[in-house]
């Protein structure tokens, strides 16, 4: 009876971390989504770079954008992807080089979405 009850105890544990698990992937989804169609473009220097703990396939960026009102620190969750490596991120870093960023600075923006953004293949310019 007891092994009945930590069986089924566990099941719903199992279900409620997956259901929470991907319900957060959801709103990431849709987090990235928001910023690909309101996000604008901006001249960065990356300060930091972090991997994501557990997950390879985004990085952590401290920045420095340049917007028209002059720079603004920003910190970017971003998609490590196929043209977008580690090594061109870490190069950026140590040598200073400006990257282009799409990115949300609107203050009236979920904070939640505005810490997702996109480092662009492209030079900046």
């Amino acid at each position: 009876m007891i092994a009945l009850g930590v069986v089924g105890f566990t099941l719903v544990m199992v279900t409620f971390l997956g259901l929470v698990f991907f319900g957060i992937s959801a709103s990431q989804k849709k987090a990235y989504e928001q910023v690909r169609l309101e996000g604008q473009r901006y001249i960065a220097v990356i300060k930091e770079l972090h991997p994501m703990r557990g997950d390879r396939g985004r990085v952590a960026l401290l920045l420095k954008l340049e917007t028209p009102s002059g720079p603004v620190g920003k910190r970017l969750i971003v998609p490590l992807q196929v043209v977008v490596i580690w090594d061109f991120l870490m190069t950026a870093r140590v040598t200073e080089r400006p990257v282009s960023v799409h990115c949300l600075l609107s203050p009236i923006v979920e904070e939640a979405v505005t810490q997702f953004g996109f480092v662009l293949e492209d030079t900046p310019g």
